[in-house]
Parts: structure tokens; C-alpha cells; sequence
């Protein structure tokens, strides 16, 4: 996934990168 040129924040886009890190956390600890 790339950023979007049409308004997608830096606060989203590190908001989603966060999100996926925890995710992927996520399945290594169960």
C-alpha cells in the first residue's frame, strides 16, 4: 500500500502502521 496524494495524513497513515505492527504482534504471541 502506498499513501494516497488525495489527503491521507501522516497522523492516518501512522495511525494504520501502528495498527498493523499490533496485528502482527499479535499472531506471533498466540
Amino acid at each position: 500500500m502506498l499513501p494516497k496524494a488525495s489527503g491521507e495524513t501522516r497522523e492516518e497513515w501512522v495511525f494504520l502502521a501502528y495498527v498493523g505492527n499490533s496485528i502482527q504482534l499479535t499472531k506471533r504471541l498466540v
